[in-house]
């Protein structure tokens, strides 16, 4: 508690003769004791003897008293004694100063005024709350920092932030009480505030930490590992994957392709399409699609992603003009080709009227384009050809002709023939 100090309300002395101002002090803790001249604002320390000075102070048990000597008109004023400890002050105006209160320094304090005409007193009661100086909110809910101050007279109490930010407008309001509510808390509200509490008695302040919890970084579904590939025929539908099965508070979904994020403009142009669950959905796959897709789900927790490589399979084709019909002349090399399209490169082989071909020097397949190479054709090489392409997306065959052509000979015969007169010759 703050000591307590009793001095004479006036002290009249004649002049050229010593005036004596005494000030005892009532306290349980070590204090310190000064006198001041309040028109000099400043302390009256104990003079050495002899130094000219008329002033001396002489210290006494629980008493610190002034001594004016040869007192003239010049040393009438006002003189104030002030009596501290550790933690509290006692001024010459009345004014009671707590430094650091704390709930033991609740209670009832009793102001007394006293001078030659009478006494008169006043109680003010005294309340020191311990507010709690830490608290919880799990994001996106309320929470209150609590502010006890009591007078009278009541006090004014202010909130401010530690690290000088104003006080967000749209999730804070004091209440008439002094309470600090924040409504739907998020992490911008999340740091330490500090309550200031006024009256003309004084101030205080209190500081208290704010903590938002229940924060989830996203978790995703990744089930098929971090970079799975997805394999499609041309044409079907495909569906990649973005579930997220843990996140506070929701957290939002971007799709991005071979590293550049799809707009809407651009998911229009190409079919593509984000649902509600965060997959992503293509109705018509073509090669164009191709590429690494990644889903980033991402809230004020961090973000989290899986990357999807998309392949378009197309099976084997054959363009529509292609020819059917080869003609070459014995002797010569045939080509037949087999223009098979297809993704990935479909794999070719060759029969002959339905067997398969014995491939060797005389007949052999071109690898840089499938093609069947007959070198030297003859007629035994007349027939019906077959090409059969294949790959992962389906298979496709394609028939053709081939016809050798051999120069016009005659058959060697017996040189003398006889016959019959008025028969016909053979």
């Amino acid at each position: 508690p703050a000591p307590q100090i009793d001095i004479p309300p006036q002290v009249v002395s004649a002049p050229s003769k010593e005036a004596a101002l005494d000030c005892t002090v009532r306290s349980q803790l070590r204090y310190n004791l000064t006198w001041a001249r309040s028109s000099l604002e400043s302390s009256v320390l104990p003079q050495p003897e002899g130094n000219g000075s008329n002033l001396q102070l002489k210290q006494h048990y629980r008493r610190l008293d002034l001594y004016i000597e040869n007192a003239e008109s010049s040393d009438a004023g006002k003189y104030d004694c002030v009596a501290e400890n550790d933690n509290d002050l006692s001024g010459p105006d009345g004014t009671l100063t707590i430094n650091n209160a704390e709930a033991t320094d609740s209670g009832e304090y009793t102001c007394i005024a006293e001078n030659k005409l009478g006494i008169s007193q006043h109680v003010i009661l005294l309340n020191v709350g311990i507010p709690r100086n830490y608290i919880q909110i799990e994001i996106y809910n309320n929470g209150t920092l609590p502010c006890i101050a009591i007078g009278p007279p009541t006090p004014n109490i202010s909130w401010i932030r530690k690290d000088g930010k104003q006080l967000n407008q749209n999730s804070t309001q004091i209440t008439q009480h002094g309470n600090l509510v924040i409504t739907h808390a998020g992490k911008d509200d999340e740091g330490s505030y500090i309550c200031k509490v006024t009256n003309i008695f004084g101030h205080a302040e209190h500081e208290a930490q704010v903590h938002i919890t229940g924060i989830v970084k996203p978790v995703l579904n990744n089930k098929n590992g971090n970079h799975p590939m997805a394999t499609v025929k041309r044409g079907m539908l495909v569906e990649l994957p973005c579930q997220v099965v843990l996140s506070n508070p929701p957290a939002v979904i971007s799709w991005y392709k071979d590293g550049e994020i799809l707009d809407e403009e651009q998911m229009q142009w190409e079919g593509i399409t984000v649902f509600s669950n965060g997959s992503l959905v293509i109705s018509y796959t073509t090669q164009e699609h191709e590429g690494t897709y990644e889903c980033i789900a991402t809230n004020i927790g961090g973000s989290v992603s899986v990357a999807t490589t998309l392949h378009v399979l197309e099976s084997p084709s054959f363009p529509p003009a292609a020819k059917v019909e080869f003609k070459v002349r014995a002797g010569e090399e045939a080509v037949l080709p087999c223009p098979a399209l297809g993704v990935p490169d479909p794999m070719v082989t060759w029969k002959k009227d339905e067997m398969p071909i014995p491939l060797n020097h005389m007949i052999y397949k071109n690898d840089e384009d499938n093609s069947l190479v007959i070198t030297s054709a003859n007629v035994a090489d007349t027939g019906t050809y077959e090409c059969t392409a294949i790959n992962p997306a389906g298979e496709a065959k394609r028939a053709m002709a081939l016809f050798i052509q051999v120069p016009p000979f005659i058959t060697p015969g017996e040189e003398f023939v006889d016959a019959v007169e008025g028969h016909s010759l053979l």
